[in-house]
């Protein structure tokens, strides 16, 4: 359950790289600052509302 936990986050990491680059900001932009594992989620998704509310402005 470990590994399969751990292969996760790693996977989380790629797709909020991803997601990053696809707004066109750098590729850390969401996971330089995801070293806690709790309320990821959450955090991700306040950050994307921020940055897309600041595009419409």
């Amino acid at each position: 359950m470990i590994e399969y936990m751990e292969e996760m986050d790693k996977l989380g990491m790629i797709i909020m790289e991803m997601l990053a680059h696809g707004l066109g900001l750098a590729d850390d932009f969401f996971s330089k600052n995801f070293e806690e594992k709790e309320a990821t989620i959450f955090r991700i998704s306040r950050d994307i509302l921020l940055v897309l509310l600041q595009r419409r402005l």
